[in-house]
């Protein structure tokens, strides 16, 4: 009885830490913010979730507490394509509960931030997306880096 329950714990956990392992490599995202290093895991293990009425697919990343970061990218997004301001929303909120976005007017010659979106992978519904972000938030008082994201494509 001893050596069937060892054999089956090392069953389980052996299928949920290969479970978790990839899992893991999607629900995350990295980067700098003027410097500082911050990496937050998406809500739930739910990653980007289409908006048909904004037209948008967006996913957000929090740290368990009030740090959260929110991309939104437009409905059309492709592997391979970059978006720019004026085309994706960003939406931080800091450890202090203060919020932060991009300021930016469509239709209008006052852009004051500069941000920019890589997407280097996504599946389309039930599978994985990735991509690299930097630019500019709040007026260009935030500098974000080496940005990094990884996540699902999920459905309501």
């Amino acid at each position: 009885m001893k050596k069937f329950l060892i054999l089956c714990l090392t069953a389980l956990f052996a299928f949920t830490g290969c479970f978790s392992d990839d899992e893991e490599k999607y629900l995350k995202i990295k980067f700098k913010m003027d410097g500082v290093q911050k990496e937050l895991k998406s809500y739930d293990g739910i990653g980007f979730l289409e908006n048909t009425f904004r037209d948008e697919w967006s996913c957000g990343w929090h740290n368990g507490s009030t740090e959260r970061f929110t991309i939104a990218l437009p409905g059309s997004v492709s592997s391979g394509s970059s978006y720019s301001t004026g085309q994706i929303n960003i939406f931080y909120t800091d450890p202090h509960d203060n919020d932060y976005w991009l300021e930016d007017f469509p239709g209008n010659e006052l852009n004051w931030d500069d941000f920019t979106i890589n997407v280097e992978r996504w599946d389309g519904l039930g599978g994985k997306a990735s991509g690299t972000f930097q630019g500019t938030m709040d007026e260009g008082s935030i500098l974000i880096t080496e940005g990094y994201f990884e996540a699902s494509i999920d459905e309501y």
